[in-house]
């Protein structure tokens, strides 16, 4: 285990992560209100940006965000521009996810964020936002995404329905789910030698 995989290991303490998660549902909320599901037309969620950034823990956030609680370290979500293009989200979005993050593990040119000392602080998981479409009693939803993993193993959902008064929302770990993006997701992580080459194991539940 590096000096990198030590100091991560260290701000994933069960308070730190359950900071990330608040500041991910404030950050899901602000994307609401800039870009209000409600307004988008049918078609819309196909030119919705799809995003992959980082998850980094800096002792100075460069963006702040509502949620976090006062004395804890913030969070900051970094856009990532890897090599390649991102897959448009189709149908296949979720296996072209794989895809493409197993190409990023081969690409020299895929950065490396195992670093320290870096301004926005070191790179603690991964997230991804992207609009698509979903099969409903009536037809068609609108849904806007926000998956998030983290680097010891803990994943984040939050789906936002067309016509739903709230989001779904969800806290797992990676190693006890079946899920395209998550693992898509762990593998740009990989990638970008900030996740360990293994899943970690689910921690043991306490009766």
């Amino acid at each position: 285990m590096t000096v990198f995989d030590d100091h991560v290991r260290s701000l994933l303490t069960k308070k730190g992560v359950a900071s990330i998660g608040r500041a991910l549902i404030a950050f899901e909320e602000g994307i609401q209100q800039t870009a209000p599901l409600e307004g988008m037309r049918a078609q819309d969620e196909e030119r919705t940006p799809i995003k992959l950034m980082t998850i980094c823990r800096p002792d100075n956030a460069i963006r702040y965000f509502p949620g976090v609680e006062p004395g804890e370290m913030p969070t900051a979500f970094v856009e990532l521009v890897p090599p390649g293009r991102l897959p448009s989200g189709s149908t296949t979005f979720p296996t072209d996810m794989i895809d493409y993050a197993w190409s990023l593990v081969d690409d020299a040119r895929t950065p490396r964020l195992d670093i320290l000392g870096v301004p926005e602080g070191p790179t603690v998981g991964v997230l991804i936002t992207v609009g698509r479409r979903a099969l409903g009693l009536d037809g068609p939803l609108r849904q806007r995404v926000l998956f998030a993993v983290l680097a010891d193993g803990t994943t984040f959902g939050i789906v936002r329905t067309h016509g739903e008064p709230t989001p779904r929302r969800s806290s797992k770990h990676i190693a006890t789910i079946s899920h395209d993006l998550m693992s898509a997701l762990w593998l740009v992580g990989r990638a970008l030698h900030v996740f360990p080459a293994r899943i970690p194991p689910a921690p043991a539940v306490r009766r």
